[in-house]
């Protein structure tokens, strides 16, 4: 009988190799949230940016909303959902009248 013990060790290396790859604080108990790294980036940017409700984020006037997957962004945008949205991976970027040098900061810190 073959012992599993080196298949397992290399699966924790990796494990915590992983794990130290995540950035600070976009998890918390095992959820992601895109929305903080976000918030800081805009805010060093020297935009007054805030989290608004479980999935968005406010700056400037402009509404960033978090879907769970970029497929889930697509199929709100499909749908007719989205109307006056701009998508970036699973983001939702709602641009209403904003000027071009706000929407490219926010655009940079959503793809970050």
């Amino acid at each position: 009988m073959r012992s599993h013990l080196p298949s397992a060790l290399v699966l924790l290396a990796a494990t915590v190799a992983l794990s130290a790859c995540e950035a600070p604080g976009e998890r918390s108990d095992g959820v992601y949230d895109p929305r903080k790294s976000v918030v800081s980036c805009l805010r060093e940017e020297g935009l007054d940016a805030r989290t608004s409700g479980p999935v968005d984020v406010v700056a400037g006037g402009v509404r960033v909303e978090f879907m769970s997957t970029s497929g889930a962004a697509v199929a709100r945008s499909i749908a007719g959902d989205a109307q006056g949205a701009e998508q970036i991976g699973r983001a939702l970027i709602w641009v209403g009248g904003a000027p071009d040098g706000l929407l490219n900061t926010i655009e940079e810190c959503v793809d970050g």
